[in-house]
This record gives structure tokens, sequence and C-alpha cells, in this order.
């Protein structure tokens, strides 16, 4: 996820720093977010983990809202309900803050995973938790207060985005009539296709 200013990138990653592979406790290795900026020239540098990163769980899939104040993003860190949840993080003096999340409208005992949130601030985003049509289905859902504590139910974006095999990493450029997702769906060229 790139910041507005177009000098901020934000990515997931392996727990890998400084030539060293980074485990758990039980011998993992799991995801962190890193953000690194522009060197003007076409790289990246300045390479630093985000705050709520741990050893002990991942922290995956970020998407930055459209004025760069908050950061959707998933994680299996403790408290929450099943495996993987959504949270949401806020930038505070120039600070991410604790990380809120989502809530059980939204997050489930399986896995809510790949958020992206439009410019609209509807929040698609993929779960085998749902009940949908099979595997992982892409879904949306909208606050329903000021604070983005509380959501709507999310709404399943059915056939034929969705399958029966998993569907998920929904995002959308320009005007928001066109965008890409993953699936792997029969018909596709190998396990995940982009479509």
């Amino acid at each position: 996820s790139v910041a507005p200013d177009g000098q901020t990138i934000y990515f997931t990653r392996n727990n890998f720093e400084d030539g060293k592979s980074g485990k758990s406790d039980e011998g993992l290795v799991k995801l962190k977010i890193y953000t690194a900026h522009t060197d003007g020239q076409g790289g990246w540098h300045n390479e630093i983990g985000l705050p709520f990163n741990s050893s002990e769980y991942s922290v995956a899939h970020p998407s930055l809202s459209a004025d760069g104040q908050q950061l959707y993003f998933a994680s299996n860190m403790p408290g929450g309900y099943g495996g993987m949840d959504l949270y949401l993080s806020e930038l505070e003096n120039g600070r991410w803050g604790p990380p809120t999340n989502l809530g059980p409208v939204v997050n489930t005992e399986g896995n809510e995973i790949f958020p992206f949130i439009d410019p609209n601030n509807r929040l698609y985003f993929a779960s085998n938790g749902h009940i949908g049509l099979g595997g992982l289905d892409i879904y949306y859902t909208t606050p329903a207060g000021k604070k983005r504590d509380v959501w709507n139910l999310p709404v399943n974006l059915g056939f034929p985005i969705n399958s029966n095999n998993d569907d998920f990493g929904i995002t959308f450029g320009g005007d928001l009539s066109w965008g890409f997702f993953s699936s792997d769906r029969d018909g596709g060229v190998g396990r995940d296709d982009i479509y």
C-alpha cells in the first residue's frame, strides 16, 4: 500500500532483518509489515517494521486509507476472534497507534485477510468464516459510526467475483470501476492467478 504522497510504501515480508531470519518461540517465521521511503531514483530505503509487529504472531496485508491516517491489516495476534482478524491502527503524532480489532461483526472464528479500504471508506476483505460460495470469498463492509469501531454486516460480492474456490486480495484503481483480485478457481494458469 502506498501513502497518498507516493513517498512511502507499506508491505508484508517474512520476519527477515539484517540478513537474518527471525523465528518465534515455536521456530516459525512470522509475517511483518514494514515501511520504506523512496530514494527518488526508483529504489526504496529506510525499511522499518511497524511497532505492533512481533516474532510470535503475523501482521500482514496493509491497506492505507485515502488520507493516509488509518492503516488496516490482518493479524493472528492474541485476543482476536479466530485465525486471522482485521485490525485498524490510526496515525497519532506521526506514529501508528495501538491496533483496534474490527470486532465480531467483521471478524469470525475463521480467517479475515487481505483488507482493502477504498476512498469512500468501503472496506473489502476475504474471509472463510462468513457464509459464502466456498473457500475464501470477498466481502465488503462500511463503518456504522464515525469512529470506525462499529461496522455494518459484511456483504458477499457474489458470482462472478466469488467462486467455490479461494477468491481474495481485491483492489481497485482509478474511478473504482475496475480492479484486480486473485483466485485459484478452475481455468487458471497456476495455483493463484490474478484476474
